[in-house]
């Protein structure tokens, strides 16, 4: 096939990409994870054994050993569809569908195809011979082929063959489910001669659609289809035809005598051209933007599925940090400590906005202020209530022949000397343990970041 010289604009922006994607395809230094393909899948076993997976194991492997080819197209290789489309274009053989997608890749980056529908062939397309009209009725879009406007001299066979690869690509980037998207051809068989015969570009185009787009062409409808046609069908039509459609014969379809019903049976007629009979006028119509679609290596998959291992266990750390401080904070019923500590009246309480705010050069003076200001941060209204309950306490125990000024004094030493302890004992380690969990989530963010 044609290939355009590197210097382009095109082609340096293409060259860019792969030399990026190249960069870091694997290789013996490269962190291997637990498995292979765990960066793709968490299979079954069932699913281990099914086809496409063995398929998609030998192009890992591929990638293993130093194929960059292989390595750059990520996104087919990640893609069962893709890789089941090869699979069943090769009835079934593993082997030889692993081999033709190796080669496929490989295709891909020496022709250039991702940027392929950029480059100009405004030379052919001006005798429209190749153009993209309607849809079916399952939304399939149609690639037009006017058979009678081809003329072998105007252009080299390999540069046809590109323009055709540069059409259907330009089709098929339209559609969502790129790089899997189907279509149908429309063969316009009128006013047909020897001399649009092509065998040269035959032989190419036969090549290049078998290994490289197998099993995305949904029918081939072929019109009018006249006595001469019809005696010349199966010696010479057919076999030239079957180059568009090698690996679904039976959907090789020669529309014989009146056409337009037949093409009813599949199509709405505002879908199909004027000149054919329907309501569709190219002029007019607008074809859809293409779709964004940008090949991920496997390298990028994998470092992706990594950094998000990371990110996931840094999360589940903090998360189980958070609970373990609101635990601390609050407590819970199974702590048997909290049990005798909480029902205490005046009971002194750590002011949350004050433990949580932290800095790197202040945080022992801060540690410092909060304990003294602890004694004066208690409730003011439960000192007089946890004297009253003393005073209360001692005459219901007998002590009644005390006075009650030195019931009061006892109780308020009692209250007192009671708070220095539980400061010492669960406000102090509270606050030196929410900072230490503050540094470990601060650590861990670090070490995700990097």
């Amino acid at each position: 096939m044609d290939r355009r010289d590197s210097n382009s604009p095109v082609g340096c922006m293409h060259a860019s990409a792969s030399d990026n994607d190249m960069e870091g395809h694997f290789s013996a230094a490269t962190t291997q994870p637990s498995s292979p393909r765990s960066f793709l899948r968490a299979g079954s076993p069932q699913m281990k054994n099914a086809p496409w997976v063995q398929v998609q194991d030998r192009l890992l492997k591929f990638a293993e050993e130093g194929d960059a080819d292989v390595d750059a197209c990520g996104e087919l290789v990640s893609c069962q569809i893709a890789i089941e489309r090869f699979l069943h274009g090769n009835k079934d053989n593993v082997e030889k569908a692993a081999q033709q997608m190796r080669a496929h890749f490989r295709w891909r980056r020496e022709e250039r195809i991702d940027c392929v529908i950029h480059e100009d062939f405004s030379d052919l397309e001006t005798c429209e011979e190749l153009y993209w009209a309607g849809k079916d009725l399952g939304g399939v879009p149609t690639l037009t082929w006017i058979l009678r406007n081809h003329d072998p001299g105007r252009t080299p066979p390999a540069r046809f063959v590109r323009f055709l690869v540069a059409q259907i690509e330009r089709g098929l980037r339209r559609e969502t489910d790129y790089p899997n998207s189907r279509f149908n051809i429309f063969v316009d068989m009128e006013g047909v001669g020897l001399g649009n015969n092509d065998g040269d570009m035959i032989k190419i185009l036969q090549k290049t659609l078998v290994q490289n787009y197998p099993k995305i062409r949904k029918g081939l409808y072929v019109f009018p289809v006249n006595w001469l046609i019809a005696l010349l069908w199966e010696s010479i039509l057919k076999p030239l035809l079957s180059t568009l459609q090698p690996d679904i014969n039976d959907k090789l379809s020669p529309l014989r005598g009146e056409y337009l019903p037949q093409l009813l049976r599949k199509y709405d007629i505002s879908q199909i051209e004027e000149k054919f009979g329907g309501g569709l006028d190219l002029v007019a119509h607008v074809p859809a933007p293409f779709q964004p679609y940008a090949q991920r290596s496997l390298s990028a998959m994998r470092r992706e599925h990594e950094a998000k291992q990371v990110f996931g266990q840094a999360a589940l750390t903090a998360s189980k940090l958070a609970k373990e401080k609101a635990s601390r904070e609050h407590g819970t019923p199974t702590s048997p400590l909290r049990r005798r500590v909480a029902p205490v009246p005046g009971w002194i309480e750590p002011d949350s906005s004050s433990s949580d705010s932290s800095g790197s050069g202040g945080e022992e003076d801060k540690g410092r202020a909060e304990d003294g200001a602890s004694g004066a941060g208690m409730r003011r209204w439960r000192v007089p209530l946890a004297v009253a309950v003393t005073a209360a306490c001692s005459r219901a125990c007998g002590l009644g022949g005390l006075p009650l000024a030195a019931c009061v004094a006892a109780g308020t030493a009692a209250y007192l000397a009671l708070s220095k302890v539980v400061i010492a004992t669960l406000v102090r380690p509270r606050r030196r343990g929410g900072r230490d969990a503050e540094a470990i989530l601060a650590r861990l963010r670090g070490e995700a970041a990097a």
